[in-house]
């Protein structure tokens, strides 16, 4: 910039002095009258003066073209740089355009950016979601490979354990195959038993032919009745000696063996009751009875017998079965009990929530009154709805053998309830739901029972 400058300054300096020297030099020729050829002294000087600017002219554009590339380069390139300038100006144009189209789709590519940028950041998020999911499930997948790996343990001791049972099982059948032939040896016991039991009943009939005899004469009919009257009785006919829960799907041995266990339970409760023990080394002995018409047909023979037939009907149900021993007819003390064994299906009698009984308690009455008419409730309606409905009562037991180990919490409940209905001071119904799933075997009372009070309608 400063040469070009430079060269302008020049320039002009120069053609200002050719300009002033062309002028001198015409004047000076115009004075002397000088002439140049052959023209008058006054076109002499104007050509002077107009080659004098000619020479301007040809010195300034000899010096631009000299000292300037720029110049020089525009002065023999005019065409072309114009015709390059209009070139431009139309390419210009179209790059205008193209500028404006490449604008709009930069700012459609923006847009589509934003979006895509948006739809990143949903993408991250849902990545990150799954990803922390996926740690999620890693976790869980480590844990439960540490299950497996500790139930693999648990497989491989539960199969020692099984080897270990084949093993005992092996000794068991061993064992089976012993009892069998025990129990064959016992059946040929039990046929000379039975050939003695003949001779014993020969002898049993002649007894009851001189009984009948001497029954003639009354005298010791007449004992039996006043010491049946004046003794207290061991057992009454029906009360229970022993109940128990037996699981049918177990092997006819176990199953003998359940049985006998109960009856050696009904042994100690007979003895303790003033029983003594018989020739079967129990002081109970299991009897069949059967009802047929009115009549009572009783079956005495081998226990062992009767035992089987309860076995047999324990191995055929489908479910838990009770089994209860009974005593069978009313003893006196020092003598054996002849008992029955009784079975029913342990089946669920009332869900929890249940309603049992109910009845109307006038809370107006005393308490004596209010705790009669609730212990009636339980007595006797909730007793007799149970039994309908399919629970087997403990038939002679003392009724607190029934209660459990909480008998003082359950008073508390009685109290707090005839408390409760005495300060209604009106009639109230009292209902009685199940707090829990009761079967068959099932002792009801408070700890599985519930009462709800509300003004009678």
């Amino acid at each position: 910039m400063t040469y070009t400058i430079l060269v302008v300054i020049v320039m002009i300096a120069a053609s200002g002095f050719i300009a002033y020297w062309g002028d001198i030099l015409g004047r000076r020729m115009g004075k002397k009258r000088l002439t140049l050829f052959n023209l008058r002294p006054r076109h002499t000087a104007i050509v002077i003066t107009t080659i004098t600017g000619m020479i301007i002219s040809t010195l300034v554009i000899g010096a631009a073209v000299s000292f300037n590339a720029e110049f020089r380069k525009g002065f023999f390139q005019y065409g072309q740089i114009l015709k390059s300038r209009r070139l431009l100006a139309k390419e210009n144009v179209e790059l205008a355009i193209r500028g404006k189209q490449l604008r709009a789709e930069v700012a459609r590519q923006r847009k589509e950016l934003q979006s895509a940028r948006k739809d990143a950041a949903v993408a991250k998020a849902q990545r990150d979601k799954v990803q922390s999911y996926v740690t999620k499930l890693q976790r869980e997948i480590a844990e439960r490979q540490k299950e497996l790996a500790e139930l693999s343990k648990r497989a491989d001791a539960a199969q020692d354990e099984l080897n270990q049972r084949r093993s005992e099982v092996k000794l068991v059948l061993a064992d089976l195959r012993k009892a069998e032939e025990s129990l064959k040896r016992a059946q040929e016991d039990v046929a000379r038993t039975e050939e003695q039991l003949g001779v014993a009943q020969a002898k049993l009939e002649a007894t009851q032919a001189k009984l009948a005899e001497e029954m003639s004469g009354g005298t010791k009919v007449a004992d039996y009745v006043v010491r049946l009257r004046t003794s207290e009785l061991a057992f009454r006919q029906g009360d229970e000696l022993a109940r128990d829960i037996i699981d049918p799907f177990q092997s006819s041995f176990e199953l003998r063996r359940d049985v006998y266990s109960l009856l050696e339970r009904a042994s100690r409760r007979a003895v303790e009751g003033g029983a003594i023990a018989g020739d079967n080394g129990r002081a109970v002995n299991v009897i069949f009875r059967q009802t047929a018409g009115e009549e009572g047909l009783i079956l005495v023979g081998n226990e062992t017998t009767w035992v089987d037939k309860a076995v047999q009907r324990i191995a055929s149900s489908d479910s838990e079965v009770l089994v209860q021993v009974v005593c069978a007819m009313t003893t006196l003390p020092n003598a054996q009990v002849p008992v029955e064994i009784r079975l029913y299906k342990n089946n669920l009698i009332y869900k929890k929530g249940d309603k049992i009984a109910d009845a109307k308690v006038d809370g107006g009455q005393s308490e004596g009154h209010i705790l009669i008419a609730l212990n009636n409730l339980l007595q006797s309606d909730v007793a007799k709805a149970a039994m309908r409905a399919g629970v087997v009562p403990v038939a002679g037991a003392d009724p607190r053998a029934t209660l459990g180990d909480n008998r003082e919490a359950q008073a508390d409940e009685i109290l707090r309830l005839m408390a409760q209905i005495k300060s209604m001071d009106a009639t109230a119904d009292v209902c009685v739901y199940a707090t829990s799933d009761i079967r068959a075997a099932d002792s009801i009372n408070t700890s599985n029972i519930r009462f709800a009070v509300a003004g009678a309608k």
